[in-house]
């Protein structure tokens, strides 16, 4: 009886001693919950929205929007995308009516090396339709400095100026400068605001 006992510990031992194994092991995981995770409210933070806006209303009627989103990968460099839409109209005497639309998009990187400084390059790309007919497809890349000035805690309106080192005289963005070379200076004004809930 007494060597069934002794047999019968000595089964026992070795479970008792991986529970206790596992307990300790489970203390000591690494893969505990303390582990920092992913905070979708603070990816939310640093997201930000954004449109760029001109018209004119008269024998020549000029509409043009740009909305962009984009995402602060540090505190100075960003990245997004961005889409516009440009409609051109005007009078060409004796009745005869000129228009165009054009839509476009594109991806951009940013970087403020200071608060007020934007440098930006955006590679896009656009289609434009004339009288509802003739397609015309191109595509620039933009090259750009602004200046920005908060509006609150979330917001800032923007004011930049870009070149176009393609040189593409076919890019329905709003124009600044031309050059006799093909060059044009451009130049958007926006509002861009954060989704932050803070």
């Amino acid at each position: 009886m007494k060597k069934l006992i002794v047999i019968f510990i000595l089964l026992l031992h070795p479970l008792f001693s991986m529970a206790q194994y596992d307990v300790d092991d489970v203390k000591n995981d690494s893969t505990s919950t303390n582990e920092p995770k992913i905070n979708p409210f603070k990816i939310k933070d640093n997201i930000y929205v954004g449109s760029g806006l001109n018209f004119i209303v008269g024998s020549v009627t000029f509409i043009y929007v740009s909305p962009m989103i984009g995402y602060d990968i540090t505190e100075k460099f960003s990245a997004g995308i961005s889409t516009m839409y440009q409609y051109y109209r005007v009078n060409l005497g004796g009745g005869n009516i000129g228009y165009s639309n054009s839509l476009g998009g594109g991806i951009f990187t940013r970087f403020r090396p200071i608060k007020k400084i934007i440098l930006e390059t955006s590679i896009n790309t656009y289609t434009t339709t004339y009288n509802g007919s003739t397609k015309i497809r191109s595509n620039s890349w933009m090259l750009g400095a602004g200046y920005a000035n908060t509006m609150g805690d979330k917001a800032y309106y923007q004011a930049m100026i870009q070149y176009d080192l393609f040189k593409n005289q076919d890019v329905p963005e709003p124009i600044l400068i031309p050059f006799a070379n093909g060059g044009r200076i451009y130049y958007k004004f926006g509002i861009v605001f954060y989704l932050s809930s803070n």
